[in-house]
């Protein structure tokens, strides 16, 4: 019998992979659970790094699921989840770290919730420079962030990176839905909640994000970002704002992009690795808001 699932989805993340397994089989619980590999397709080795983990540590059940067949996140979450053992599925991004406690606090929540949330910390992973283009907020870059501090519209949600939930909510909500790049889990917590799903903050269990520090890597998560942010306007339109607020602010961020990117040219600022990273995400988020719309002839979020 096993009582919770840690679910590690993963494609080609070998560069830190190891950090993240350490952190996870160095948990304790006093109740049984296991660790469930998603293989999404990679090439780096990275299986192999969970292989040589799993044989390592054989006190704790750790499998590997093969989901090379099915590409994208949320398809292979999808291909697996089904397949844990656990009623209490707890997520892992390959790129985080756990902090002791983590999974005893997530998983004891998930004794009387169907959704519950971590808090984030931002400082461990990731050098000054990338706190500070992308947490613009001064203090926030100084305090941990409290569970589901993020909103979309009118409600609260849950980043993948920070996310438990029940085997009953899965089944629910038939799981993730596809269609999405990367707002599989805005989704997924939204759609939760308007289920009467409520998500229960567990402040106490805390993981390590890693943000993204590739120049171009921000500037794709930022298009990807919006081009889903315009799908789930339309999909969710109970949580969407009112179309006069959305236009509106497509409107205010048009002009704030222009200013920003003026301001760029004339300071010279291409050396600025701070102003060059917050310019790429401005312009990435900004396309994808374009071709979000385009693709799925909707407003602006």
């Amino acid at each position: 019998m096993t009582d919770a699932t840690v679910v590690i989805p993963c494609r080609n993340g070998a560069r830190t992979l190891a950090e993240t397994l350490r952190s996870i089989v160095r948990q304790e619980w006093s109740r049984p659970w296991e660790v469930l590999f998603i293989d999404n397709g990679s090439t780096d080795g990275s299986a192999e790094i969970f292989d040589s983990a799993a044989m390592a540590y054989r006190h704790l059940p750790m499998r590997r699921v093969d989901a090379s067949e099915q590409p994208g996140k949320a398809r292979a979450l999808n291909f697996a989840i089904p397949q844990a053992r656990g009623r209490a599925i707890l997520l892992v991004d390959s790129d985080d770290v756990v902090a002791p406690g983590w999974l005893a606090a997530m998983a004891n929540a998930l004794d009387e919730n169907d959704l519950v949330a971590a808090a984030t910390d931002y400082r461990p992973l990731n050098e000054p420079w990338v706190l500070e283009a992308r947490i613009r907020d001064p203090e926030a870059r100084e305090r941990l962030q409290r569970a589901y501090r993020f909103h979309y519209q009118m409600l609260p949600y849950v980043s993948g990176h920070c996310m438990g939930f029940t085997r009953r909510l899965f089944d629910a909500l038939d799981g993730f839905d596809e269609t999405y790049a990367v707002g599989d889990d805005v989704d997924f917590s939204l759609r939760a909640q308007l289920e009467g799903f409520p998500i229960r903050a567990v402040p106490e269990a805390v993981v390590y994000y890693r943000l993204r520090d590739a120049l171009p890597q921000i500037r794709r998560q930022a298009h990807l970002y919006a081009v889903d942010q315009v799908l789930l306007s339309k999909r969710l339109p109970e949580v969407a704002r009112p179309m006069r607020v959305r236009w509106h602010s497509f409107g205010r961020e048009t002009r704030r992009l222009a200013r920003q990117g003026g301001r760029f040219l004339l300071d010279r600022a291409w050396r600025d690795r701070v102003r060059t990273a917050r310019l790429l995400w401005s312009l990435g988020w900004y396309g994808g808001l374009l071709r979000g719309m385009v693709a799925f002839r909707a407003p602006p979020p």
